[in-house]
């Protein structure tokens, strides 16, 4: 998460109290989507192709930050990164699931 610059929750504690700590977290951006934004941004000039095999890489990509996410932040990542690379959001979950965990089964 981002805080004000040269702060850390003791610090906005001590200052706002037990309410303004909690106002002042509410506000900030988990640093999990600040890692994903940076991982797409990188596709951009290939995402605006409107390329399904830029798309399909660019979420491998950031597949595994997505999969480090926390469990509730899950959906909502694979929600934005759907919207940003235009797959669908099964196509997407497939992705992640495989990067993460891939199918143990060899090919046949």
């Amino acid at each position: 998460m981002f805080l004000p610059p040269r702060h850390d929750p003791a610090s906005i504690l001590n200052g706002l109290g037990p309410r303004g700590l909690r106002r002042t977290l509410a506000q900030t951006r988990p640093l999990v989507d600040a890692a994903v934004d940076h991982r797409l941004a990188g596709w951009d000039r290939h995402l605006a192709t409107a390329n399904v095999a830029a798309a399909v890489d660019a979420v491998r990509d950031v597949a595994p930050v997505i999969g480090s996410a926390a469990a509730a932040e899950y959906a909502r990542l694979t929600a934005h990164t759907a919207a940003y690379t235009g797959l669908p959001i099964d196509t997407l979950t497939a992705l992640v699931l495989d990067a993460i965990a891939p199918d143990p089964r060899p090919d046949r």
